[in-house]
């Protein structure tokens, strides 16, 4: 799914997508999520890999036309936070 994350922590993720899905709350997804470069300054890690729950859907009407929030639960045990490499 191609998406954009709006709100992204350690236990989960908020996103969007113009792809209809079908997504239903409960649907386990395989994520990777990968925190953009002017961000890794505020994040510990630079990508998210693994399994997470979907626990909430709803539309969203957009200036482009309608979209898809999404709310992305981590499942605990089956995510991996690759770490960043900070330079000055």
């Amino acid at each position: 799914v191609d998406a954009t994350t709006l709100n992204i922590s350690s236990g989960g993720a908020y996103l969007t997508t113009a792809e209809p899905g079908p997504f239903a709350v409960g649907d386990i997804l395989s994520a990777s999520i990968e925190i953009p470069r002017e961000s890794r300054r505020i994040f510990p890690f630079s990508r998210i890999l693994g399994s997470c729950r979907v626990v909430r859907v709803e539309p969203i009407s957009t200036d482009v036309g309608r979209h898809w929030g999404l709310a992305l639960e981590f499942m605990g045990g089956q995510v991996t936070l690759l770490g960043a490499i900070i330079s000055p």
